[in-house]
């Protein structure tokens, strides 16, 4: 009889303390589960290498939030998927489907980040340089100002680089109508009396156009 009324008792404290509980409640991206193990623990940003193993033993288990699947815990607590987790250094910022090229200052003249030539047959996941920062020689994003003004031959650095009109022969007999709320960019354009036969050739003189077909003297 004893023992009985001690069960008794405890059951029913157990009960009242359950009852009298604050619901859990969990946000974002967390879920509960009513039995979670201290081992394996929680997959985090910082675990999700490793290989864990647990002992052969019995553990206690208790309701928990813990992140919904495909999601890993930051060290701010949070669940984020897992490219949240990369933590871009410096004037970085980070991309889940970013282009093939990078701002870089030896080739700010032929491309950067949003004008990339090279097509991007899938996503890359990585870090790069904040906008107004380029990649210098050493790897780290400095101002793109700051960058060295080193262009190919026939060509001069300018703060004011447009796309239109192009820097192309057929300039000289095509008119265009660029749009003037284009943003201008740091880069290489042709120096005066110099012109492209193709949009990604070099600059070479105006009368060696085929536009011109040698009617015009720029000497």
């Amino acid at each position: 009889m004893k023992s009985y009324v001690v069960f008794y008792c405890i059951v029913f404290l157990y009960c009242v303390h359950s009852l009298d509980a604050d619901p859990m409640q969990c946000y974002g991206h967390n879920e509960i589960l009513d039995c979670v193990l201290p081992c394996p623990p929680q997959k985090t940003c910082k675990n999700r290498e490793l290989k864990i193993n647990c002992l052969d033993v019995i553990q206690p288990c208790r309701t928990q939030c813990v992140c919904k699947p495909g999601f890993l815990r930051n060290a701010k607590g949070d669940c984020v998927e897992e490219e949240g987790c990369v933590e871009c250094p410096g004037n970085h910022e980070f991309f889940s489907c970013g282009p093939v090229c990078d701002n870089e200052c030896s080739t700010l003249h032929e491309r950067n980040r949003t004008k990339c030539p090279i097509l991007n047959i899938m996503c890359n996941k990585k870090c790069y340089c904040k906008d107004g920062y380029a990649r210098d020689k050493y790897g780290i994003c400095i101002p793109i100002e700051e960058c060295p003004k080193v262009c190919p031959s026939n060509e001069e650095f300018t703060n004011c680089k447009k796309s239109c009109p192009p820097e192309t022969c057929i300039s000289i007999v095509a008119k265009f109508k660029c749009d003037s709320r284009e943003e201008c960019v740091p880069g290489c354009i042709c120096k005066p009396n110099y012109l492209r036969k193709t949009a990604d050739g070099p600059c070479l003189p105006i009368r060696e156009c085929p536009q011109l077909d040698g009617s015009l003297d720029f000497s």
